[in-house]
């Protein structure tokens, strides 16, 4: 049954080039050794709003390289059935097959992802835990490219600060309304489903935000933009703290109109209309109370 839950080794060659490179800012720098590494910062909480014996039901994986994060789909809980085991199992997978394929030098090419979310998801499965999860992950091949994966309503976006702008950012999956196309049990959707993109021209300096929908629901992208720029760019724990603090508060603001508030007004909008039920407009205003997982990756020199 298919259920988805709301939710030549020259040494003068080398001397030469090393001149040369050393020449050029740091930003604009290739290679083809790994001279850049990520920088983490990470916050992660669990909803205000959810009874205190409850667990933050997002789950998350760092390292100097990769990103992950999974928010698994609170609908499970009515079943009796915690969400936060299958991401948790399906965060730990993703972590220890990169760390593999990295050891086996495998991990720069366009299926490289793609063979870490097959792998994770199998064994996630023979696993047998109930439940299921979003996912969105980047591995950063440490010179200047960056492999993303996404499927569902978690995602990542790259800020530029020299530009003030994003220049990459994940599409959402939905099914419908607060329905993410998700991993696990009862869902149809697979690895396959997911987004899977490679940015080319990564710099230093350029900062990488992974995040769960909790973000995403109540901070909208001039927001968060705004809170990058006015931000120290070499801290990451600073960062993400306070997207964190300020997607907390907005949640529990009845008043705010959040991301999450107009797409609830369209979608009650428009199922009136479907309906022909429709009298007059639907206006909505708050946050959306949830775990919330922030992380971010900042590129700099090793």
């Amino acid at each position: 049954m298919i259920k988805y839950f709301k939710r030549s080794n020259n040494s003068m060659f080398v001397i030469s080039r090393h001149h040369m490179i050393n020449r050029v800012p740091r930003y604009l720098r290739t290679g083809t050794d790994k001279s850049y590494l990520l920088n983490i910062g990470s916050f992660s909480i669990k909803s205000t709003s959810k009874p205190k014996q409850s667990e933050n039901e997002d789950s998350y994986s760092t390292s100097k390289c990769h990103i992950c994060v999974a928010d698994g789909v609170g609908g499970w809980n009515v079943h009796g059935i915690n969400p936060a085991k299958y991401s948790r199992v399906l965060t730990k997978s993703i972590t220890r097959n990169i760390k593999e394929l990295d050891s086996n030098n495998k991990v720069d090419s366009k299926n490289f992802l793609s063979s870490v979310l097959h792998n994770a998801y199998k064994e996630a499965e023979e696993s047998n835990i109930i439940g299921s999860s979003t996912v969105c992950l980047v591995y950063f091949n440490g010179i200047n490219k960056l492999y993303t994966a996404n499927l569902g309503d978690s995602g990542c976006l790259v800020y530029r600060r020299r530009d003030n702008s994003i220049i990459y950012e994940t599409p959402f999956q939905q099914h419908s309304f607060n329905t993410p196309f998700q991993l696990g049990t009862g869902s149809r959707d697979s690895p396959n489903d997911a987004i899977y993109d490679t940015i080319e021209g990564i710099q230093e300096g350029d900062v990488i935000l992974i995040a769960t929908d909790g973000l995403w629901d109540n901070l909208s992208k001039e927001e968060i933009i705004d809170i990058l720029s006015r931000l120290d760019k070499r801290n990451p724990q600073v960062i993400a703290e306070k997207l964190g603090k300020e997607a907390c508060q907005i949640s529990l603001d009845p008043h705010h109109l959040s991301p999450y508030a107009i797409n609830l007004a369209k979608y009650l909008n428009q199922r009136n209309i479907d309906c022909q039920n429709f009298e007059k407009p639907i206006y909505y205003t708050g946050g959306k109370p949830d775990d919330i997982t922030i992380l971010i990756g900042i590129v700099e020199h090793k």
